[in-house]
């Protein structure tokens, strides 16, 4: 199958550059790496190539050009190089979803659409698909893939979650969850803040804050569907407006979407706290 070995632009230098921080500590804690995870296979020859296109050339119904039907035949071989490795991208980006900073998230979440990206592996020039609709419905094929495998077991507790938020070793569950109130109340301000100041932007096109930042906290997945999207939403828009509810078993913990989005406050709470201490 065609090659998926990919530059690795996010790694650091040596593993042992990575332990002298304690982000880089708990991603080998959990057999998890910064890095792209490299994977290599066989491409295929030309003699492979010749007989896939042959047997597309003999199922189609219209007459293609030879170009057309090899550059196909290529694009198929690279999608089932892709599909045997994308369960274990699904695990990567389920296991790192509480723990990956914002450039490792692109990283691994961005691979895990690019197996379910129908252009990937084709001849440039010849996809009839436009690119940026192609990249658009393969980040929502991955998103619900995410979805899916997290609600057939993968899921965690609440105590993870405010685990993974406040790592600290002197913290607690009350401590933990008071914190988490505190996280809530900074969400809320930014979210209130943030309604005001883009108030006719958001008129314009008929979104709000909230709907922006889970978007944007979940890129480059999407959402399955609009439903599934406003659902979503909903349960969050009447959680942040009553906390507490979070803090009820499993509420914290069902939708990744909303916990990548609590992972993502949390890392933007820490840098403004940082920026202020100095």
């Amino acid at each position: 199958m065609a090659s998926t070995k990919r530059a690795d632009n996010n790694a650091p230098e040596s593993y042992s550059e990575m332990q002298q921080n304690p982000y880089g500590k708990k991603l080998s804690q959990l057999g998890l790496q910064s890095k792209r995870v490299e994977r290599e296979s066989n491409p295929p020859d030309q003699f492979q190539i010749a007989q896939l296109a042959a047997t597309l050339c003999k199922n189609s119904e219209e007459k293609r050009s030879y170009t057309d039907l090899a550059g196909e035949a290529l694009q198929l071989w690279s999608a089932a190089g892709r599909v045997l490795w994308v369960k274990d991208q699904l695990k990567i980006v389920c296991r790192g979803l509480l723990h990956f900073d914002r450039g490792d998230w692109w990283t691994h979440a961005g691979d895990l659409a690019k197996a379910f990206d129908d252009t990937e592996g084709s001849v440039p020039g010849q996809s009839e698909t436009d690119m940026v609709e192609a990249f658009e419905v393969a980040g929502r094929k991955a998103g619900q893939a995410i979805s899916e495998m997290w609600w057939r077991g993968w899921y965690c507790d609440n105590d993870s979650v405010l685990s993974a938020l406040f790592p600290g070793r002197a913290e607690s569950g009350p401590s933990r969850a008071s914190k988490f109130l505190g996280l809530v109340s900074y969400i809320n301000k930014h979210l209130e803040n943030e309604n005001v100041q883009k108030s006719d932007y958001f008129k314009k096109y008929n979104t709000d804050a909230l709907t922006e930042w889970i978007e944007g906290s979940w890129c480059p997945l999407g959402f399955g569907s609009d439903h599934a999207k406003n659902h979503l939403l909903k349960v969050a828009k009447e959680k942040l407006a009553s906390p507490e509810k979070f803090l009820q078993p499993a509420a914290l913990s069902v939708f990744p979407e909303l916990i990548r989005f609590f992972v993502v406050m949390r890392l933007l709470q820490n840098k403004e706290m940082k920026t202020r201490r100095k």
